[in-house]
């Protein structure tokens, strides 16, 4: 006898089974995972808000102002009677600041912090103009308050 070893035998009739694909496989414990399948769910709705506002559905208008500017907030909404009001400015007398001006000015340019050249030339022009409005050069105005002493103010 003789002790050749053959070839083993192979059924060629049987069909290799085929294993599963790693995309397959991850599927499966996926859907096991409740954790990912509820944020599955909300990741899936809010791509569908997202198709609904490109489509126009919702927030269409997001963009137009519909509220009042520098509102109190509220929750019911501006009262009627508050809604109809002027603005009232100052009421009190315009007070003459021509011999305070450099002053004013150095006072104002000692916060460099705040962008004095952006807002003191506004500030002057308003100056100027109060000073139109009572016959000086330059003028602020002021609120009387109820209890204040009329002799301290021109």
């Amino acid at each position: 006898m003789s002790a050749v070893i053959g070839a083993p035998h192979i059924d060629t009739r049987q069909r290799a089974e085929r294993s599963e694909s790693v995309w397959r496989a991850a599927a499966k414990r996926f859907a096991k995972d409740r954790v990912g399948m509820v944020s599955l769910v909300i990741v899936a709705c809010f791509l569908l808000l997202v198709a609904a506002a490109a489509l126009g559905l919702v927030a269409s208008g997001w963009q137009t102002e519909t509220g009042v500017p520098n509102a109190p907030p509220g929750f019911v909404g501006p009262d009627a009677a508050a809604q109809n009001q002027a603005i009232v400015g100052p009421t009190g007398p315009n007070v003459d600041i021509s011999a305070v001006e450099k002053r004013k000015r150095a006072a104002c340019y000692a916060h460099a912090s705040q962008s004095p050249d952006r807002y003191y030339a506004m500030q002057d022009e308003v100056a100027r103009f109060r000073g139109v409005e009572s016959g000086f050069q330059r003028a602020e105005a002021f609120v009387r308050q109820a209890r204040s002493i009329p002799a301290l103010l021109p």
